[in-house]
């Protein structure tokens, strides 16, 4: 994790670091740490986990229904109700949107909209793998306040999820996560 005053990040491409310049653009920090308490209900074995996050597209139906794009996919931890992951942090470059999906020239940043679905799996190796619970974070969430002109980097965010079923209905286990929003300069000038 490349820390919270990073403007530069450093990417693995296929084996390669290459360095991104991040400095004018919206982006969210993410680590995923672990999770605790991981149960599949479809077998007494002990789970084979990972877990995708995708970003959805602001929109008023269901998240279902939404567009999702996979921004990353942590590796498998075998037999493992508790898995930690050591490496899988990611940074992405996200568009905020505030309303009606239209850009947020300065306004309220408490309204922005779209947001992040982190589901975790049992993974059956080549099999459809099972869906064991997720947790969905509104990028407002990690706003500060309404106008966030205070500095470029937002609160950082270190906290365990409770997982749900697609139907929001509470699951066995939970997930924790790192994040962090940042605001380019242009964003924070009045």
């Amino acid at each position: 994790y490349l820390g919270p005053s990073s403007w530069i990040n450093l990417s693995k491409s296929r084996g390669k670091l290459i360095m991104l310049d991040y400095r004018d653009q919206e982006l969210v920090n993410c680590k995923i740490v672990g999770c605790r308490n991981l149960f599949n209900p479809d077998t007494s074995d002990a789970c084979d986990p990972f877990v995708k996050a995708s970003y959805l597209e602001p929109g008023k139906i269901s998240l279902m229904l939404r567009c999702k794009t996979v921004v990353h996919t942590t590796s498998i931890v075998d037999d493992c109700t508790d898995p930690l992951w050591d490496d899988e942090t990611f940074t992405i470059k996200v568009e905020l949107f505030y309303q009606n999906a239209m850009p947020n020239p300065t306004g309220d940043w408490s309204k922005v909209e779209g947001d992040f679905i982190f589901a975790v799996y049992d993974s059956n190796h080549g099999a459809r793998n099972e869906f064991l619970g997720q947790t969905v974070i509104p990028i407002r969430d990690l706003v500060d306040g309404k106008d966030a002109i205070h500095g470029r980097q937002q609160t950082f965010h270190k906290e365990w999820r409770k997982l749900v079923d697609r139907e929001g209905n509470e699951v066995h286990g939970d997930l924790q996560l790192e994040l962090q929003l940042i605001l380019p300069p242009s964003i924070l000038q009045k």
